[in-house]
C-alpha cells in the first residue's frame, strides 16, 4: 500500500472535519492545528518556510524546500510539482495567514468527535512539536499525539515501512469503532 501521494496540504486537512460530514476518521502529519491568527505557534522559525511563502523560486531554493520538506530520498517528480506549483498561491496563502484570515483549525479538532490520528516525523524541524501536544484535542487517536523516531516532516515518504503500520492501525480502529474510544462528552 503507498501513501506517498495522499497527503493533503496543511490548509484543508483539518478543514474538511466540518466541511465532509462522512468522515470517519482523519490522520494529520506535519500540519499543526493552529489558529487562523497563530500560525507560528506551530511552526519553527525555518528559511524554509519563507521559501514556501515566495512566489517565485531559484532551483537552489527549490531544492532546498524539498530536501526540508520530503528528505534526501525526495524523486524527481516532486521537485517538479515543487517547480511547477503556481507561486501566486503560496504568497496569497501565506499574506492570508500573517493577516489572520482563514479557519481556526485548533477550534475544529478541539471540538470535533471525528478521531484525528496525529503522527509526525520526531525529527521534523519544520513543525514545532511540542505545539502538537499543547492542544485539547476531543478524539484523540490512542489518546496522544504519535513521533516516528528520526523521522522528518514527511514520515509517510521517508519511511514507510514505519509510518504504514501505524495507518493501518489506525483504519483498523476506525473500521472497528475503537478508535472512538478517547472521545470525551
Amino acid at each position: 500500500m503507498s501513501w506517498k501521494n495522499s497527503r493533503m496540504s496543511l490548509s484543508t486537512q483539518q478543514q474538511m472535519i466540518p466541511r465532509f460530514l462522512g468522515m470517519r476518521g482523519l490522520m494529520i502529519c506535519g500540519a499543526p492545528p493552529v489558529r487562523h491568527n497563530q500560525m507560528s505557534q506551530g511552526f519553527n522559525a525555518s528559511p524554509h518556510l519563507g521559501i514556501a511563502s515566495k512566489q517565485e523560486l531559484s532551483e537552489a531554493e527549490i531544492n532546498a524546500f524539498v530536501e526540508a520538506t520530503i528528505g534526501k530520498s525526495a524523486e524527481p517528480f516532486l521537485r517538479d510539482a515543487v517547480a511547477r506549483a503556481d507561486g501566486r498561491f503560496r504568497k496569497r496563502l501565506f499574506e492570508a495567514a500573517r493577516a489572520g484570515e482563514g479557519v481556526n483549525q485548533r477550534l475544529i479538532v478541539e471540538s470535533s468527535p471525528v478521531p484525528l490520528a496525529v503522527v509526525n516525523g520526531g525529527a521534523d524541524s519544520l513543525v514545532n512539536l511540542d505545539y502538537f501536544d499543547t492542544v485539547a484535542y476531543a478524539n484523540l487517536w490512542e489518546g496522544r499525539c504519535n513521533r516516528l523516531s528520526g523521522l522528518g516532516h514527511a514520515p509517510f515518504w521517508e519511511a514507510q515501512e514505519e509510518f504504514t503500520p501505524v495507518l493501518e492501525r489506525f483504519l483498523r480502529d476506525v473500521e472497528t469503532g475503537r478508535a472512538t474510544s478517547f472521545y470525551k462528552d
